[in-house]
């Protein structure tokens, strides 16, 4: 302040003060350098250009404390994407649709519409703009690469919003287009109509012989059978079938040497392969020699062949089946009266094994006894719920045989036998 008194001394009432000094670095009439962090007019402003109230993002970035170092910087926001009015590169003076770009029209607060501008500044270029294809055989799609983006469509030509046309010279070929039978891909999908699954083989809808032509595992063999997998599990595992009931499968895979054949499926169980016999075992006298060893004379007769079961085990990892023995004077299964009788129920499986019985036990088999109900003679009576229940967990299942000791007519009138279409052997 002495400095400023003595320059008014000296040049008295004429002289000029510079506003430099009064003010610092600005003057009211000095030329504003933008975004520089400098405030050269006087004004508090130095990053507000056009004057809407919001500042460029690039200089919060280049002086984070804006807000407090000018006056006029506190009433501020940032955001603006477009704010020197003479900046041709951000658009030329006149919009789309003959409107003049003014500050209003672009900044974070600004209505988007669709000029050719990003008035909201949210990066993004017309929000309300469409995607347009040129559609030469005027089915109402158009060739993809064709496209390009605008409000309206482009002058001069068949222009629409669907695209997706993979043949535009054929108005019978889109993607909504029926399905044909004549090698062409009519729906634009990417696949032969009459052989979806490309697996070769037409679908019978064109008069071929693929019963599924969206799964190409699934193909027809030379009498026409389509199987929907190689066992149960594969069905189920694959979403081919989840309810219980019967099934065309292929263990041995299309082609090979066994075609497809029907077998009952356990899928709430699981997707078991069931195993079925055709007759159950009766309950009645079926040894006249008295007590020892002895297998029944013939196997049980089962629904499948041996070559079908030997399909479906080699594509399964387990096995099981329930025997249910019924008995009235035969003593199935009773392990501490001298051990005489200990696993007295010896099983012949269809892969050819011969479980133990006797005094030995079931090792290496896993077979449990759930329920013991032919302890001693005189037990059973021949119902189910009082007979002896064994669990057998093998791959070698179903029983074809049984052998006892217990099980010689004599006064007692011995009796035993077995449910064995309740209870089929099951893979997986």
């Amino acid at each position: 302040m002495v400095t400023l008194s003595l320059l008014i001394v000296l040049v008295g009432c004429k002289s000029r003060v510079s506003w430099e000094l009064l003010k610092g670095d600005c003057a009211p009439t000095g030329e504003e350098i933008w975004y520089d962090g400098v405030d050269q007019d006087c004004d508090g402003n130095d990053a507000d250009q056009d004057g809407d109230g919001f500042v460029p993002d690039a200089y919060v970035a280049a002086f984070p404390d804006w807000q407090t170092t000018l006056s006029r910087h506190a009433e501020l926001r940032p955001g603006d994407c477009w704010d020197d009015p003479n900046d041709d590169t951000f658009l030329a003076e006149a919009t789309d649709d003959g409107r003049t770009l003014t500050p209003e029209l672009v900044s974070p607060d600004a209505i988007e519409v669709c000029d050719g501008v990003d008035n909201d500044c949210d990066g993004a270029l017309d929000d309300g703009a469409l995607e347009w294809t040129l559609d030469g055989d005027d089915d109402g799609y158009g060739d993809p690469t064709t496209a390009l983006v605008a409000c309206t469509a482009p002058d001069g030509s068949a222009w629409v919003t669907l695209g997706g046309d993979c043949d535009d010279d054929d108005p019978a070929v889109n993607p909504s287009a029926e399905l044909g039978c004549d090698g062409v891909d009519h729906d634009c999908d990417g696949a032969i109509d009459n052989d979806l699954d490309g697996d070769g083989a037409s679908d019978l809808a064109c008069g071929g012989t693929d019963c599924d032509d969206d799964d190409p595992v699934i193909v027809p063999e030379a009498n026409g059978d389509c199987a929907l997998g190689g066992t149960c599990d594969d069905i189920l595992i694959h979403g081919r079938g989840s309810e219980d009931g019967d099934y065309l499968i292929d263990p041995d895979g299309a082609g090979q040497g066994l075609p497809p054949f029907v077998v009952t499926c356990d899928m709430t169980g699981g997707g078991w392969t069931l195993v079925p016999y055709a007759a159950d075992l009766p309950f009645d006298e079926h040894f006249t020699d008295g007590d020892q060893w002895q297998w029944l004379p013939s196997d049980f007769t089962l629904t499948l062949s041996d070559a079908q079961i030997e399909a479906i085990r080699a594509r399964s990892i387990e096995g099981e089946q329930r025997y249910v023995g019924l008995c009235a004077d035969v003593i199935h299964y009773f392990d501490d009266w001298a051990q005489r009788y200990n696993d007295a129920f010896g099983f012949r499986l269809h892969d050819g094994a011969e479980t133990p019985f006797g005094k030995e036990s079931y090792s290496p088999y896993n077979i449990q006894v759930l329920s013991d109900g032919c302890q001693f003679n005189g037990d059973g009576g021949g119902l189910e719920e009082d007979g002896t229940i064994f669990l057998i967990v093998d791959l070698g299942v179903p029983v074809m045989n049984v052998r006892c000791y217990d099980c010689g007519t004599d006064v007692n009138n011995e009796r035993f036998g077995s449910p064995l279409t309740a209870h089929p052997a099951k893979f997986r």
